[in-house]
């Protein structure tokens, strides 16, 4: 089987790497991004299974983000992690209610992370 590919957008890089040791840790194959723009290069190159991503990013907005990925992506359209340490704002409650995507809070337990990883893996077919 192959492994799947996770895309990881964060702009702390110990929270990167805290998240990417989780996802490792499940066999699955981690890229790290810790900006929009690198995230949107990582797309174009690696084929992707989903993708966890903050939502407060240094050089745009996860949502714009999001739609910018789904637009040219649309099969990862269900296939979101939104991560924030603050509730999410209007439009993202509209989005999540909308789709099959998944919001964290930060600071999170590992144990709580790895369960909504998992539970998206099973929702898309793992």
């Amino acid at each position: 089987m192959a492994h799947k590919k996770i895309l990881v957008v964060e702009d702390e890089a110990h929270i990167a790497e805290l998240i990417g040791d989780i996802i490792a840790m499940l066999d699955r194959e981690v890229l790290l991004a810790f900006r929009g723009s690198e995230a949107v290069q990582f797309i174009d190159q690696h084929p992707l299974d989903c993708v966890v991503m903050d939502i407060t990013l240094p050089d745009m907005n996860g949502l714009q983000l999001y739609h910018h990925i789904c637009s040219r992506y649309p099969h990862l359209s269900h296939r979101f992690v939104f991560m924030s340490g603050a509730e999410p704002d209007e439009d993202l409650e509209k989005l999540l209610e909308s789709s099959e995507n998944k919001f964290i809070h930060k600071p999170f337990q590992v144990v709580e992370f790895k369960a909504v990883i998992e539970s998206l893996l099973k929702q898309i077919g793992e």
